[in-house]
């Protein structure tokens, strides 16, 4: 499960395990806008997660 995070509020995705990056292309998500915690735990696009790890892709975007 991956959960999303950002300006449009939580959502939670049902994909079980993969690479962050190609997570992000299926979601249509650009790289440069999010922070990838594993299990909380900042990780980089290249990382695999699997069934038993929590995924949050996190928005990252300016108050100005």
């Amino acid at each position: 499960m991956i959960k999303v995070v950002g300006r449009e509020g939580l959502q939670n995705i049902d994909l079980q395990s993969g690479k962050v990056e190609d997570a992000l292309k299926m979601l249509k998500l650009g790289h440069e806008r999010y922070v990838y915690l594993k299990n909380g735990v900042p990780v980089t696009a290249d990382a695999t997660f699997g069934p038993g790890d929590e995924m949050v892709f996190l928005e990252v975007f300016s108050g100005g």
